[in-house]
């Protein structure tokens, strides 16, 4: 009972302020918040974090490369690297494709703020 409550309450405290500012109105604007705030920002970092990941294992497989039992660790870390990049620029063009084929709009809402009279 306790968790229900607890997760009630997050997802109020979540919903509540972009109801009341006019940022969700219906179901589309919900996932178009919901894709523009939380996933593309998400995909972004950890494909950022892979890029990073194989830069450095190509930095350290070029310094150890007079260590051939070292040289092999990093070849397969290298290759990972690879990996992780190829398939979150796999995640990214199906986010752009489904967003695209659906006709939604990822952006942020702004707020408009009055200033003066």
């Amino acid at each position: 009972m306790k968790k229900i409550f607890i997760s009630t309450t997050l997802i109020l405290a979540v919903a509540s302020p972009l109801v009341s500012m006019a940022i969700v109105t219906d179901f589309k604007s919900l996932v178009d918040f919901f894709i523009g705030a939380f996933i593309q920002p998400v995909i972004i970092l950890i494909f950022s974090a892979a890029i990073v990941f194989f830069l450095w294992n190509m930095l350290m497989l070029v310094m150890k490369s007079d260590q051939p039992d070292e040289i092999k660790e990093f070849k397969s870390r290298v290759v990972w690297g690879i990996v992780a990049i190829f398939v979150m620029s796999a995640m990214y063009g199906l986010v752009k494709f489904i967003t695209g084929s659906l006709n939604l709009d990822n952006t942020v809402g702004q707020i408009n703020v009055r200033s003066g009279p």
